[in-house]
């Protein structure tokens, strides 16, 4: 149950982006691998596929590798991010 003060705050609040949808409708447009790496990371991290992207976005651009070619990767089971 929610406390009285509180939801009027949430009924007000309209965020502009929700970047977790923003996330998900980008990754529509990524290779097959990258959403295979994805749901391999997802169940290796226990987190949602959302945030395995995400996961997986950063590793590539701290490494400086290509998100297609960490993908790869995790599929072919060479790269272990976040082992």
């Amino acid at each position: 149950m929610c406390d009285d003060r509180v939801v009027p705050l949430f009924e007000s609040f309209e965020p502009s982006v929700d970047s977790a949808a923003l996330l998900d409708s980008v990754a529509l447009f990524e290779p097959a691998v990258v959403h295979q790496a994805t749901g391999m990371m997802a169940i290796r991290l226990g987190v949602s596929c959302t945030e395995a992207l995400a996961y997986l976005r950063g590793y590539a651009v701290t490494t400086g590798m290509s998100l297609v070619a960490v993908a790869e990767g995790v599929v072919e089971r060479s790269l272990f991010p976040g082992a």
